[in-house]
């Protein structure tokens, strides 16, 4: 239940996550947001005298607004708990837990079986 708690509380955190970048000395300025979507972009007029490298310009903001945006969702999910390195090393460590007492519980039995098969020990 904790895992489900804690991966309830990163997707609210990552859904409000926003990413910025600028390019062209910071006259060219992207937000976006969670899924790849641009919340918004803004070209200051000087910018515009170049047109040439206006569209270079917007696409390298943007791209920097997503690589934040991706950094930034990372880091809240690590915070809130539910990175998938984290749970993936944990589901491992479950894993080789329930492998051992599975292999505890098979000796164990073949332990009680052999005491069957013995026959009934003499009281004392």
């Amino acid at each position: 239940m904790e895992a489900i708690g804690r991966a309830t509380a990163a997707e609210r955190a990552t859904a409000e996550a926003t990413g910025e970048g600028a390019a062209a000395g910071g006259l060219v300025h992207a937000v976006c947001r969670p899924v790849g979507r641009v919340a918004s972009v803004t070209i200051r007029p000087r910018a515009m005298r170049d047109s040439a490298r206006l569209g270079e310009a917007l696409t390298t903001a943007v791209n920097r607004a997503l690589d934040d945006l991706e950094a930034g969702v990372r880091k809240r999910r690590q915070a809130a708990g539910a990175d998938p390195e984290q749970i993936s090393a944990r589901l491992a460590d479950l894993r080789d837990l329930g492998v051992e007492d599975l292999r505890a519980f098979g000796r164990a039995m073949n332990d009680f079986m052999g005491g069957i098969k013995a026959g009934p020990r003499p009281n004392r």
